[in-house]
C-alpha cells in the first residue's frame, strides 16, 4: 500500500500538464527577443507615419488644454511637450506598422504623456469606470476586479511607454 502512495505522489512531484498546462520551450513563445528586435528594427527603418488631420486637431486641442490648465500643475507645458505628444502618437502608429497616425494613436500618446507627467489615469469614459460607479457596487469582489483592471491598464501603459521609446529612438 505504501508503494502505491509513492507512485501517486511522483505524479505531483513532476510537472503535471493537467494541472499546470503543457511545458513551453523558448521556441514556442510568441514573442521572443529575436522577433522583438527585428520588429523594432523594421518599424524604425521602414515605417514613417504622417499625422492625419483628425490626429493633428486632437493633439493641438489637448496641448491647448494642458497649456490653459498649467497653473494647476507644477510642470510647465512647453513646445517640447507638443513635440512629445507627436512623437508618442507617431510611435504608436509605428508599433501598429501603420503609415498614418490616427486620432486613436494621438489619444494613446496623450494619455501616456499625462500618465508620465502627472500619474493621471485616462478618462473614465474609456473603460466605463467612474468613482460613483465603483462606490455603488455591492460586491467587494467586483470592486477588487475593477481595481485589478485599473492596475493592469496602468502597467500596460508603462510597458507601452517603454516599447514606444524603443521604436522611436
Amino acid at each position: 500500500e505504501e508503494k502505491g502512495d509513492d507512485r501517486s505522489n511522483e505524479i505531483y512531484v513532476k510537472h503535471n500538464p493537467n494541472l499546470h498546462g503543457p511545458l513551453k520551450s523558448k521556441k514556442d513563445r510568441m514573442f521572443n527577443l529575436t522577433f522583438l528586435k527585428k520588429y523594432i528594427h523594421y518599424a524604425k527603418v521602414k515605417i514613417n507615419p504622417t499625422l492625419t488631420t483628425e490626429a493633428t486637431q486632437y493633439i493641438v486641442g489637448e496641448y491647448t488644454q494642458l497649456r490653459e490648465n498649467r497653473r494647476e500643475k507644477s510642470l510647465p507645458i512647453t513646445a517640447r511637450t507638443l513635440e512629445t505628444m507627436i512623437r508618442l502618437a507617431t510611435a504608436m502608429a509605428r508599433c501598429r506598422l501603420s503609415q498614418e497616425v490616427t486620432k486613436k494613436d494621438a489619444k494613446e500618446g496623450v494619455d501616456i504623456l499625462k500618465f508620465a507627467l502627472y500619474a493621471e489615469e485616462p478618462d473614465a469614459e474609456d473603460d466605463g469606470l467612474t468613482y460613483d460607479n465603483m462606490e455603488n457596487r455591492k460586491d467587494d469582489a467586483e470592486k477588487k476586479e475593477e481595481k485589478r483592471k485599473r492596475r493592469e491598464k496602468r502597467a500596460r501603459r508603462v510597458c507601452l511607454l517603454w516599447f514606444y521609446t524603443c521604436v522611436y529612438m
